[in-house]
């Protein structure tokens, strides 16, 4: 079984690059909507309301990027995987930036989580 974010092909597709179809759908959608815009404007204004909000919702995702959560723990925990992976074969000046990232990872961590503490708190 494969991990999260894992794949066994290792010449598959990066990491958060959208597949082929995905991007040439998107593509479609947008090259329709910007061909037909007086053609689609009618046509919204047939529907209700509620409809058209609907609709539109549903295009915008093929249109706009969507926004992902970013979770600081996670984040950090990636970096300090990847600083690991660097310490093992960098050179000493490259030790000496990775072990001041290390520190100012320490920084963030402890905000993010004061932060919380604090919204917990108030909640």
């Amino acid at each position: 079984m494969s991990k999260k974010g894992h794949t066994n092909n290792p010449h598959g597709r990066p990491k958060g690059t959208p597949n082929r179809t995905t991007r040439e759908l998107r593509i479609w959608v947008q090259q329709v909507l910007s061909k037909n815009t007086h053609i689609f404007e009618a046509d919204m204004k047939k529907l209700l309301p509620e409809q058209r909000v609907a609709l539109l919702e549903k295009l915008l995702k093929y249109c706009m990027p969507t926004h992902q959560v970013i979770n600081i723990k996670e984040q950090v925990a990636e970096e300090y995987v990847a600083l690991e992976k660097l310490l093992k074969t960098a050179p000493e000046h490259a030790i000496k930036k990775i072990s001041e990232r290390v520190i100012e990872l320490g920084e963030i961590s402890k905000m993010a989580a004061s932060e919380s503490a604090d919204v917990s708190q108030d909640g």
